[in-house]
């Protein structure tokens, strides 16, 4: 907007400055609907209901490494079995808020992605090789809302949310969702 105004007074005064303004402005226009449509993909991606949900966490995974210097890693293991979409899409959003959590604090190098299938529940952990943290006090002292929300969301489907980090060590995410209980909350 103020791009634009200033552009309408520069019209009046000095068009080829007028005119590389707004050149200037629709490269930023053109970014900015690249990246809201990289934030609605990221927000559900296609990849999560057309492919499952190893094959998003692989997408989302190569996504992040296009944009920052970060290897990440994504191993599955277990039989896959079919999971509820509500499961699907909390275990996703916990892999981006800890990714997101590594990529603006721990200046990490690598990160893995581990998701594991049992008969009960499905696993998905998140382990990078940053500073890490002091665990214990972290959360007391100020709000961590990206390991609030995480915890939140495993709780409201029956699961667990672990943290596990220490100064020097990096940071150990791991949440655990049982199936039947995804079924049950679903289903109500």
């Amino acid at each position: 907007g103020l791009g634009l105004r200033g552009v309408s007074n520069a019209l009046r005064v000095d068009i080829d400055r007028a005119a590389a303004n707004l050149r200037q402005l629709e490269g930023l226009v053109a970014h900015s609907l690249n990246e809201l449509q990289r934030l609605i993909a990221d927000l559900r991606p296609s990849h999560l209901d057309d492919l499952g949900l190893p094959a998003a966490l692989r997408w989302y995974a190569n996504e992040v490494q296009a944009r920052v210097p970060l290897q990440i890693q994504v191993e599955v293991s277990g039989e896959q079995q079919p999971i509820e979409a509500v499961m699907k899409t909390t275990l996703f959003r916990v892999a981006q808020e800890a990714v997101t959590n590594v990529i603006k604090h721990a200046e990490a190098k690598t990160v893995k992605i581990t998701l594991t299938y049992n008969a009960e529940c499905v696993c998905l952990r998140v382990e990078d090789n940053g500073r890490g943290f002091d665990a214990t006090t972290a959360r007391v002292q100020r709000p961590a809302w990206g390991l609030l929300g995480m915890e939140e969301r495993a709780t409201l489907l029956g699961g667990k949310f672990k943290l596990k980090s220490q100064p020097g060590q990096g940071t150990h995410v791991e949440v655990t969702i049982p199936h039947q209980t995804v079924l049950e909350a679903t289903s109500d």
